[in-house]
């Protein structure tokens, strides 16, 4: 290829990027995506919009029962969607409050099923218009984005067993500190989490991948991009490392990687530190009782993922305080050992979660409470990396992001038709 021009050009690998070349393709749009080595958690929780998603594609054959996740404290520990109700759970581990932590998440699941309806209505307004804050505003739901979480779990279960169950919880999904959530933030997270059917994350990233060729998209390599060149505030091209040249009329950031070859004046600021990560040599004699996602309070909240077939290592993410400093893997190991006891094992530094940095002056008037950027950055450059985007979502607010990058393009919405 020495010069072809496309539609779209995708700048880098996250599951939001995936998300938009698959519908952008299967639309008719040519697009191009440079890839990257690229691994999605299995942190993905179900979604009204992933289930949309997959009717799109025709990928109902992804869907899963939802994976056990444990919430461990030094005075609770729960299960959802193990082998018992959650009913079951939170009345053995909260007898006193059992009634109220029951209602305060029925409360939640019912807000976070109307937020997600709303946003899935709006979701060519690219998560930041006044259509969409008067949309929400007119169903009540705008001042949910206003109010913390924290207070609404404080208001409702004071500082017990219970409430720090919660917060550790919230924490661990959101990979955020408790004090960043808003109330509707916390409602979406619990209405994705407490999905009995989610989907198999290894299934619906060949799903994307396969609907992308099979509508036609070409799939390159983002290692061969030499530089990009622009014509004013746009991007105009690419240049390839073997001398050929892409140009395309928009183009979508995908990675930091894809962010790290813009030309002046789109090159953003510093971002902040990312949490530590860590993983340990293999485990021997892992207790069957352990699920493979745990969320753990220790000093800090602590993430832990299992690998599922050996030799057995677990992943350990750390989640940022607002007045923690970072832990050290010394404190970390001896903080592990509740739950690996009598298992000797070393921690080695993993590579942390690269977020493109939020814009110091955004150029978009009115965001959506929550979101750092939007998927609309600046001329025809658009984002698609959820924890970029809205980084309170986790992983499954990827799907929303995708959605809203494609139809942003598209101009209009994808119907499952």
């Amino acid at each position: 290829m020495r010069q072809k021009h496309y539609d779209i050009a995708i700048l880098g690998e996250s599951l939001a990027a995936r998300v938009a070349a698959a519908l952008l393709a299967r639309r008719g749009y040519r697009v191009a995506f440079f890839r990257e080595p690229h691994t999605v958690s299995p942190w993905l929780f179900s979604s009204f919009h992933l289930q949309q998603l997959l009717l799109s594609l025709g990928g109902r054959s992804c869907a899963a029962s939802a994976r056990p996740l444990q919430i461990l404290t030094p005075q609770s520990r729960w299960e959802i969607h193990g082998r018992h109700s959650k009913q079951e759970e939170l009345f053995r581990e909260f007898p006193d409050q059992h009634e109220q932590v029951t209602k305060l998440l029925k409360e939640l699941a019912a807000r976070g099923e109307r937020l997600e309806r709303s946003l899935w209505r709006n979701r060519k307004d690219s998560l930041a218009s006044r259509p969409l804050h008067a949309n929400l505003r007119a169903r009540g739901l705008f001042r949910l984005f206003r109010k913390p979480l924290f207070a609404a779990i404080e208001q409702t279960l004071g500082d017990s067993a219970a409430a720090a169950s919660l917060i550790t919880l919230f924490e661990g999904v959101s990979g955020q500190p408790i004090r960043k959530l808003s109330l509707a933030e916390g409602a979406l997270l619990w209405s994705w989490v407490r999905q009995h059917e989610t989907v198999s994350v290894s299934g619906l990233e060949e799903l994307l991948l396969h609907r992308f060729d099979q509508f036609h998209g070409d799939t390159l390599e983002l290692a061969e991009v030499a530089t990009l060149t622009r014509a004013g505030r746009h991007l105009q091209s690419l240049t390839l490392k073997d001398g050929g040249v892409c140009s395309a009329d928009h183009f979508v950031l995908g990675s930091l990687a894809g962010a790290w070859l813009l030309p002046p004046p789109f090159e953003l600021p510093t971002s902040e530190p990312t949490a530590a990560a860590f993983v340990t040599s293999p485990l021997a004699r892992l207790s069957p009782m352990l699920a493979r996602r745990m969320i753990l309070r220790a000093s800090s909240t602590i993430r832990l993922t299992l690998t599922a077939t050996p030799p057995r290592t677990c992943r350990i993410e750390t989640i940022p305080s607002q007045t923690a400093s970072d832990i050290s893997s010394a404190t970390l190991r001896e903080e592990l050992t509740p739950i690996f006891p009598f298992i000797d094992f070393t921690l080695s530094e993993a590579p942390s979660l690269e977020r493109i940095p939020a814009l110091s002056k955004p150029f978009f008037a009115r965001p959506l409470p929550g979101l750092v950027n939007s998927v609309q950055l600046q001329g025809n450059l658009l984002l698609a990396e959820g924890a970029s985007v809205w980084p309170a979502l986790g992983l499954s607010g990827d799907i929303l992001v995708g959605y809203a990058v494609a139809e942003r393009l598209s101009g209009k919405a994808f119907k499952n038709d």
